[in-house]
């Protein structure tokens, strides 16, 4: 199995959208071929231990930074200086998926998003994760599971086999 480490940065406001995405997006990308995804986010640092140092360790490890994109994300002084330079913006070093959590501006001349709002973001027909119900909301989560497959085996979806 290809062990595939994915860094979740994440608004903590947003914290009851982020679990319920996660919710159906771990068992769709779990049960997927060929990656075994080892999931992190800042809920995983241990007590006493030094979280800027622990998010710049995590980030630097990742294969993949995932990115829940709201309001409240983009108004995050520490994500949009820490957490959103090394995937988006001007020298990226990291693979990013920018993923719509909740609505926001996409003009980036209206709203400064660090350069997130250039890359193609991650909704469904359009939506937003919290505009959808139910099945919406699974299906997201299936689409999602199969682009972060596969961006990080670098599969590209539309190539012409040889």
């Amino acid at each position: 199995m290809n062990e595939k480490h994915i860094f979740v940065s994440w608004a903590h406001a947003d914290r009851r959208l982020k679990l319920a995405l996660m919710d159906h997006l771990r068992p769709n990308l779990t049960i997927l071929k060929s990656i075994d995804p080892r999931w992190w986010d800042d809920t995983d640092i241990p007590v006493g231990v030094g979280w800027r140092e622990s998010i710049a360790a995590r980030i630097a490890r990742c294969d993949l930074g995932l990115h829940l994109l709201s309001p409240n994300f983009l108004a995050s002084p520490f994500i949009m200086s820490e957490e959103v330079p090394p995937f988006y913006g001007e020298n990226p070093t990291k693979a990013g998926i920018p993923v719509g959590l909740s609505p926001i501006e996409l003009d980036p001349t209206v709203v400064d998003a660090g350069g997130v709002v250039d890359f193609q973001i991650f909704r469904l027909e359009g939506k937003f994760f919290s505009q959808l119900r139910a099945s919406g909301r699974e299906e997201f989560g299936r689409q999602l599971a199969l682009s972060i497959r596969n961006r990080v085996l670098q599969i590209d979806p539309w190539a012409l086999a040889p």
